[in-house]
Formats: structure tokens, C-alpha cells, sequence
């Protein structure tokens, strides 16, 4: 039974170095997983900022699901926080988030 527990988590560690050790300015996204893909592709232009509500509208995830992979984004440098944004019914903040490197 420890085996098996012990080849998951082998797979899982991999996995997990993989994506680590891909650039983001080396091209590279192929560490990305499906729905980090799909977070990162909403960035089309140079100039596209978004929140996080932003993001969930455009994929059809949920919100939940965006920031945990924004988060992941974020600390792998393929995003940076750009600026903020008042949320018109409530008045809080809200991060504009960007693709790094792009103007």
C-alpha cells in the first residue's frame, strides 16, 4: 500500500518540477496546465488588463478556480499586477492583472 502512495506522490513531485522549470520568457508554456492555458490566453494583446472576475467571465470557470490559477501565475512570472480597479457596486479594489513584460 506505501508503494503506491510512494509512486503518486513521485509522479506528482514531477509533474510539479516540470512546470516549475519552464520560463516564462522562454517561450514555454508547456508546463501550463489546461486551465492556467486558459487564464493566460485571455491576455491576447500587449495592453490587456483584467481582473480576476474579468477572467472568470471570459473562461466560464469559477472564481475560485481563477484565483488559485492566477495565484500559480503570478508566482511563476507570467503575470504581474498592473494596477486597480474600484468595484462599481461595492467600491473595493480589485488587481488589473497583466501579461509580464507587455506594455
Amino acid at each position: 500500500m506505501n508503494d503506491a502512495r510512494e509512486g503518486k506522490a513521485e509522479a506528482g513531485a514531477a509533474i510539479g518540477d516540470a512546470a516549475a522549470n519552464t520560463a516564462p520568457g522562454a517561450g514555454g508554456a508547456a508546463g501550463l496546465s489546461a486551465r492556467q492555458r486558459m487564464v493566460i490566453d485571455c491576455f491576447d494583446g500587449g495592453g490587456v488588463l483584467l481582473t480576476r472576475e474579468d477572467i472568470a467571465a471570459r473562461t466560464h470557470l469559477r472564481l475560485s478556480s481563477v484565483c488559485g490559477r492566477v495565484r500559480e501565475l503570478l508566482d511563476a512570472g507570467y503575470l504581474q499586477v498592473r494596477g486597480l480597479r474600484r468595484c462599481a457596486a461595492t467600491g473595493k479594489p480589485h488587481e488589473l492583472l497583466g501579461r509580464k513584460g507587455a506594455r
